[in-house]
Parts: structure tokens; sequence; C-alpha cells
């Protein structure tokens, strides 16, 4: 397989690797089934488990945002043993998009699908219409494997792109009263930043274009930004402890992130005296 083969298997316009073709005669999910029986399984775009999933939380992120329910023989005979592996993105940029749209099941117009040969399965680029994609959602064919390190990430995320965005006067209030009050203020705070953080990646206005284009689940989260925070509260409520709608590990995250960038009240009262 030529290396250049690796750009046709993501997404032209988002870079998210192509989902494998779906199977009418795929079988339900099953979590436990022998090896030698399976006839489906999970596929992963972000391949390289043992690596990913001991790296960053990015890393992480990038493994568990997605997994495809597939026939064996596409995933093991087709996609593996040709070779196949996109290419993923290696910036925060790059991953904090990629993250997102794979959280919010987003599919493409194009998959990768399989033709028999002398040789064994050879791959093809097909579309993938709007009946394919709906019976995908229907199925449950494609699913966040671990919400809560998708939302650990991106909530990380959220603080470093956006913080770098806070310059309005509300931002600056926003920033004194979460110094002062962090736990009152970490909902209003973490809300600001998701905004901005959408805003200047490109993530809202490609997130409103993929809804309209019907790229999304119909009960997909409305905007980039809400689905943002549900994947943030997802995290929080899983770390947080009691009561279940616990901030604190977003907080702690926050309080890290702008020990350099807030001044506290009395360091702002010595500089104006």
């Amino acid at each position: 397989m030529p290396a250049l083969y690796a750009g046709y298997l993501v997404d032209r316009k988002l870079k998210i690797p192509l989902p494998l073709a779906p199977r009418l005669n795929l079988p339900e999910r099953q979590e436990s089934v022998p090896n030698i029986e399976r006839l489906a399984d999970d596929h992963h775009p972000a391949e390289g488990e043992a690596k990913l999933i001991k790296g960053s939380i990015a890393d992480r992120a990038l493994r568990y945002s997605r997994c495809q329910w597939v026939l064996y023989g596409d995933h093991h005979e087709g996609y593996h043993r040709n070779g196949l592996k996109p290419v993923l993105p290696a910036g925060l940029l790059g991953r904090f998009r990629y993250v997102s749209f794979m959280a919010a099941l987003y599919l493409p117009d194009k998959c990768v699908g399989f033709h028999k040969t002398a040789h064994g399965p050879k791959p093809d680029i097909r579309e993938l219409s709007n009946r394919d994609r709906a019976l995908m959602w229907e199925r449950g064919d494609v699913r966040v494997e671990k919400s809560v390190s998708v939302g650990r990430f991106l909530a990380s995320a959220v603080v470093r792109l956006g913080l770098p965005e806070l310059g309005t006067d509300f931002d600056v209030r926003l920033q004194r009263g979460f110094v002062n009050d962090p736990d009152g203020y970490t909902v209003q705070l973490m809300n600001r930043l998701t905004e901005l953080a959408a805003r200047s990646t490109g993530l809202k206005q490609d997130y409103e274009g993929a809804r309209d284009e019907g790229l999304l689940p119909p009960d997909a989260p409305r905007t980039a930004k809400d689905l943002l925070v549900g994947c943030i509260q997802g995290f929080s409520r899983a770390y947080g402890g009691s009561p279940p709608d616990s901030i604190e590990p977003v907080t702690a995250m926050l309080q890290r992130a702008m020990g350099a960038e807030v001044e506290t009240e009395t360091e702002m009262s010595l500089a104006a005296s």
C-alpha cells in the first residue's frame, strides 16, 4: 500500500479518520467473546494502543474518543493486513478538534470499504450515504469508549486554548472573581473559556456546518459549546466525588493554569499603590 494512501484515509475537510463501511450483516455488540469465535470486534481509528494508553491525557483521549463495531474480517483481514493507518493530529489544536468531533459521533461522507481479490480483501474509498450514517448511529456502531478520558482532555484543552483569548472587562471580572472565590466562579469561567476555545479554533463554525449537512446524529448537542460542556461535566462528575455535580477537578485545573496568568487581589493592590 503506497504511503500516499494514508492521506485518503482521513476526511478531507476535518482531517478525521474515515470509518469502515457499515455492513447489514453486522452482529450485535458483544463484550466478552473468545477470539477464535469472534464475528465482529471494536476498531479504533487511533492505532497504537500500548503507546497511547500509557501516554499523555491527549494520547488517551485520541484512543478512547472513538471505536467502531465492525466485522472481524473487515477489521483484521482488510484493514490491518493491508497496513492501513490514518495520520493522527500531533498538536493541541488538531487533537482538540479531533477529539471533539469524535465525541460528537461525527460521520463524514466517505468511508473505507473492502472488495475481494485473489490475494484477499483490498481497501477502497466509498460514499457514506445519509442512510448509512443513520443506520450506524441507530445501531450504535460508533461510540466513545471512555468518556471520562475524553472529558478530562477537553477540559484541559479548553483552559489552554481559552485563556489567551480572554480580554474584555467581563473576562477580567471573571478572572478576579475566580481568584477570590474559585468554587463560586468555576462554572462561569469555564463556560466563557469553552465559548472562546470553540470560536477561536474554528470548532464552532465547523460543528454548525457538520450539523447542517447531516454529518452529526439527530440528537447531537446543538452547538460545539454544548458538546464541550457536556463532556467536561461528565469528567467532573466522575472525579468530583460528592455531590454528583462537584466541580473540584476543573477548579483545580483552572487554579494550576491561572497561577501565572492572573494576579491575586493583594498583588493588584500593591501594583496600584
